[in-house]
């Protein structure tokens, strides 16, 4: 049932305002990717690594661990250059077309 859940989560993040680095990316990700896990398990912890650009196409792989230490893998691809988005990554035993969108979460860049 949870891999099911875990299945039908695909999270996006859209920033607000100026130009978004790494870290806003890498940000965004990881509270779009939690906010989604949260409504499986409350205790759910997630983990992103950094992004290597914030050029749109860029991907970098998220990790969420769940309460029980079950752990899932998450691919965030940069969709636009004021959005990333979160799915379950394809090599995880979760077939890429199953990913419906649940959640968007707005993200305000710090102006530089």
């Amino acid at each position: 049932m949870k891999k099911l859940l875990l299945s039908a989560i695909a999270c996006t993040a859209l920033f607000a305002g100026c130009s978004a680095d790494k870290t806003d990316f890498k940000k965004s990700a990881e509270k779009a990717l939690l906010d989604g896990m949260k409504k499986i398990d409350p205790a759910a912890k997630v983990s992103c690594e950094d992004p290597t650009a914030t050029a749109v196409g860029t991907t970098f792989a998220c990790t969420a661990t769940m309460s029980d230490g079950t752990t899932s893998a998450w691919t965030a691809a940069i969709t636009k250059k004021d959005a990333v988005e979160v799915s379950p990554a394809v090599d995880a035993g979760v077939p890429a077309d199953d990913t419906t969108p649940v959640d968007e979460a707005p993200v305000d860049t710090v102006a530089g």
